[in-house]
């Protein structure tokens, strides 16, 4: 008995409450330097944040105001440019770069610069010499049927093959016994060259003989072997006008036989005829109208 209150003596009592106390304030002290350590970094970003703002905001008012620098920079530029032009076309400059011409000199130049802007007015015989030579593949002979058409101004497809014919070497055509054989494609070329496009595969007639087509063979064939037509029609050229590629050819047209002047069509006597040039006699007149040197209009004058 006495030996159990001995043992019950030699017990350690510990104070639990003291020791709470101890491990709250640890507690406490750690979630201070927590809640500090947070803090900090949470203020420190957003002041790093607001200073980048700032930066941002410092070069976008930088490169404005350098834009706005450059932008004004260009237009003074630009006005100095213009200015200067100005000045050039008004030749302002001339002074500083050419010597100073007396009043003499500038009105030679002058005087000389007129001259040279002066347009020169062709002749009509200066005119002939160039355009008259249109006129050589369009003759008629004043035996075809075609003389009440062609003086009416009509320009039918039976003429233009009449013209594209007579102006072909009848040398080169091929014979056949006694008639001549034409190739579509020939004839087609002269047409094309007197008239540009449009020709047309008719026949027609040549000075009384008769000049058919046939689609299956295509040539042309006549009744007989053809000489070339020969003309007493008298042609002069009283006017020739040119506006670009177009040539208008005025001519008045006799014939002269015996002693007198006819009208080509109708074939009536115009009067005593005495060589002195057909202009003056009341005769036939043709208007013939070229362009890129093709005749592409007759016309009763």
């Amino acid at each position: 008995m006495a030996k159990a209150k001995k043992e019950e003596s030699n017990v350690v009592v510990v104070d639990t409450n003291a020791m709470k106390k101890e491990v709250m304030d640890y507690v406490d002290l750690e979630m201070d330097k927590r809640i500090e350590k947070s803090v900090t970094e949470k203020v420190k970003k957003e002041f790093l944040e607001e200073i980048d703002k700032a930066n941002r905001r410092l070069i976008r008012e930088k490169n404005r105001k350098i834009l706005i620098k450059n932008i004004f920079l260009l237009l003074f530029f630009a006005l100095i440019l213009f200015l200067t032009y100005l000045l050039y076309t008004e030749h302002y400059f001339d002074q500083f770069f050419h010597p100073v011409e007396s009043k003499e000199e500038v009105v030679e130049k002058t005087e000389k610069k007129e001259e040279v802007e002066e347009v020169h007015e062709p002749t009509l015989e200066e005119l002939k010499g160039e355009y008259a030579s249109y006129l050589n593949d369009y003759v008629l002979s004043d035996q075809s049927a075609y003389l009440e058409d062609f003086y009416q101004g009509n320009l039918t497809d039976e003429i233009k093959n009449y013209f594209s014919l007579n102006s072909m070497n009848f040398e080169k055509l091929e014979v056949e016994d006694d008639y001549h054989v034409i190739d579509q494609s020939s004839l087609g070329d002269a047409c094309s060259h007197l008239f540009g496009k449009g020709c047309k595969e008719v026949s027609f007639d040549y000075n009384g003989n008769k000049v058919r087509y046939f689609d299956k063979l295509e040539s042309y064939v006549t009744n007989r072997l053809l000489e070339k037509g020969n003309t007493s029609i008298s042609r002069e050229i009283i006017d020739i006008k040119v506006e670009g590629k177009k040539v208008v050819i005025t001519t008045v047209e006799g014939i002269i036989y015996d002693g007198y002047i006819y009208s080509v069509y109708p074939y009536e006597s115009v009067g005593e005829y005495f060589e002195d040039g057909i202009i003056n006699y009341p005769i036939n007149k043709v208007i013939y109208t070229f362009e890129d040197q093709k005749l592409v209009q007759i016309e009763k004058g």
